[in-house]
């Protein structure tokens, strides 16, 4: 878990082969980079009477180690629209196992379509203009959350190098008071840190009551590197995911709520994205050319993303974001943040005295 996180720890390289396409080459290359996902996101139950097409790896074939399923979203026909957009998705509650979210014009949420045929563009700005009305509502249910001091929301960014994590936390989350918010990273771990247990040092991140707090990068570093770079055999590995189990099971218990977002974004989008840091000298610092093996190990990190997925409980969900458009990836997480916000219902506390009476002189 070097400076990037979890994948990059070997010497530098060109980002990846070919040339730089551009014009209708990139855009037909982005585009087919989606085209194998039909799963973009997960809830927290088996379910053995869902369609095939719903229990996708991340490397698009089916696999009964991810069908934690039913899913909230669910792409439409890739035939269509392959790239993702709001316009092909659907939008699921099924029962009560994930929360319910809103639906329909005056609540921020696609109501069917977007557009239909309208431009990607149009769908661009409509997009942004529905997340932007959804940030005063995720400001309003902090303050409550914040003034209750009763519960806690922590969420949880996993991504690949170049994935969004940032990005989300800014667009997003740079709504809210920064008083009831906390961002934690975590990197290399220290000799202090390596002296303990794994959660030791996530432990102490964690919100207390009337908190949000966000992890960019968080305990699943200690699973996914190790497994990429052998450090630990598959059932050690399996060990570990079992304690975080057990660890969000106890943070659920004490009130605090889970969301985890993996933000999946395609190799194509990824080698962009990292040539742009090189491109542009005020994103430099941005760029490490450690981050270049990760490239060189893609499968390897799939499945060990593959291997986390798994840990998807009702107490702590995981979404998988399709993250290469930023707009749609920020109204997703929008949606599903504030529904779990609005289901857990936090409220101002009740006064013990009586506003009326006090006369301030």
């Amino acid at each position: 878990m070097g400076r990037g996180g979890s994948e990059g720890h070997g010497a530098g390289g060109a980002i990846g082969p070919g040339h730089r396409e551009t014009g209708p080459s990139r855009a037909k290359r982005r585009r087919a980079c989606h085209a194998q996902f039909h799963m973009t996101a997960f809830s927290t139950r088996s379910h053995p009477t869902a369609p095939s097409e719903w229990a996708c790896t991340l490397s698009g074939s089916v696999a009964a180690s991810t069908r934690i399923l039913p899913g909230i979203l669910r792409t439409g026909q890739q035939t269509q629209k392959p790239w993702l957009s709001p316009s092909s998705v659907q939008w699921y509650a099924p029962g009560h196992e994930t929360p319910a979210l809103p639906r329909g014009p005056g609540h921020g949420a696609p109501s069917g379509r977007l557009g239909h045929r309208r431009r990607r563009g149009s769908e661009k700005d409509e997009g942004q203009a529905q997340t932007a009305a959804l940030l005063p509502q995720l400001a309003d249910l902090q303050e409550r959350l914040y003034a209750e001091n009763k519960q806690a929301l922590l969420i949880v960014l996993q991504a690949r190098d170049a994935g969004g994590k940032d990005g989300t936390v800014k667009h997003v989350f740079g709504a809210l008071n920064p008083n009831g918010v906390r961002v934690s990273n975590f990197k290399v771990p220290t000799p202090e840190e390596q002296a303990h247990d794994f959660l030791w040092r996530v432990h102490a991140q964690v919100p207390r009551h009337g908190m949000v707090g966000i992890f960019n990068r968080s305990h699943y570093e200690d699973v996914l590197v190790p497994a990429v770079q052998g450090h630990l055999d598959e059932k050690a590995i399996q060990r570990r995911l079992e304690h975080i189990r057990a660890f969000e099971a106890l943070l659920a218990d004490h009130g605090t709520r889970i969301l985890k977002f993996y933000l999946h974004i395609s190799p194509e989008e990824q080698r962009l994205r990292l040539q742009e840091r090189l491109d542009d000298p005020n994103k430099h610092w941005k760029f490490n050319p450690s981050d270049l093996e990760a490239r060189t190990q893609w499968d390897d990190y799939t499945r060990a993303y593959e291997t986390i997925l798994t840990t998807s409980t009702e107490a702590a969900p995981w979404y998988v974001i399709p993250a290469d458009r930023k707009w749609f990836r920020n109204l997703l997480i929008s949606h599903v943040v504030l529904a779990t916000l609005q289901a857990m219902k936090p409220t101002f506390p009740a006064l013990n005295f009586d506003p009326k009476s006090i006369q301030i002189s």
